[in-house]
């Protein structure tokens, strides 16, 4: 599977290093320690990000990763980004800015093409696949990820029942504005 398509206008396959489809090891939540399989784990999974090559990441039994498919966002978008974090802070006392999730929810709106493997439940009670849906932006001025769509990404839960989906949008949206290279940090 070809992951990272180098060109600046091209999209590229993303699997998120915390999806709990991986036999990733564990992360004390008191101490933010590793065990020796997770340390493991973020070397493999660094290594299938720059590769594309996904076959070494130990996938728990009966189990799928999500597939997030990107795009690179370009300059033009990203320092829209940065007017709209501006504008949005304005006035507003430094330490109370908040610049980090509002970056990375732009940035994942922009982002965001399509995601393989993430269910959900129609209105009849029936089992489909999650859909993105994009729609023009006019703040942006350009195709986006609906606010709808990413309330929905917001409220994913994982297999334990916590929610996840900011930690989600963070790290997808980071993804985004580094371009396609991972950085191994959750």
């Amino acid at each position: 599977m070809a992951h990272i398509d180098r060109s600046l206008s091209g999209t590229y396959e993303y699997v998120c290093i915390n999806d709990d489809a991986y036999d990733s090891g564990t992360v004390d939540p008191e101490t933010g320690m590793e065990d020796d399989r997770r340390r493991e784990f973020r070397q493999e999974w660094v290594e299938a990000m720059l590769t594309g090559d996904m076959s070494k990441l130990a996938v728990k039994e009966g189990r799928k990763p999500m597939v997030w498919t990107l795009r690179y966002i370009g300059s033009r978008h990203g320092r829209r980004i940065q007017e709209e974090i501006q504008r949005h802070n304005r006035g507003v006392p430094q330490e109370e800015q908040q610049i980090g999730y509002l970056a990375h929810y732009m940035a994942a709106r922009l982002g965001l093409v399509s995601v393989k493997g993430l269910w959900d439940t129609d209105q009849r009670g029936n089992k489909v696949e999650f859909a993105v849906s994009r729609d023009v932006d006019p703040l942006l001025d350009t195709m986006a990820v609906t606010h709808d769509c990413m309330d929905a990404l917001g409220n994913i839960r994982s297999a334990d029942g916590s929610v996840i989906g900011e930690a989600l949008i963070t790290e997808l949206g980071l993804m985004v504005i580094n371009g396609g290279a991972p950085s191994g940090k959750s």
